[in-house]
């Protein structure tokens, strides 16, 4: 059972640029964090916003996110 949702941004490999754009989020005012993981022998590094407790509020910081700093992202559940 999905309890919240987050934005993902971006799938990065350079933590330095997943720095930078978390950053850049943050002072726009959102919520932003990284979030990293292995995937065949390399590490990524999510960036994210969020979370929401509800789908439909994910969806409408997603449309706030794009107008913000112009990046699509995608609405996925939490954690």
């Amino acid at each position: 059972m999905v309890t919240a949702w987050v934005v993902q941004v971006a799938s990065l490999v350079d933590e330095n640029s997943a720095n930078m754009l978390r950053d850049r989020l943050r002072k726009k005012g959102f919520d932003s964090y990284i979030d990293r993981f292995r995937h065949a022998g390399k590490t990524y590094f999510r960036v994210r916003v969020g979370p929401r407790l509800s789908k439909p509020k994910a969806e409408s910081m997603l449309v706030r996110i794009d107008h913000a700093v112009k990046l699509k992202g995608i609405v996925v559940p939490y954690p």
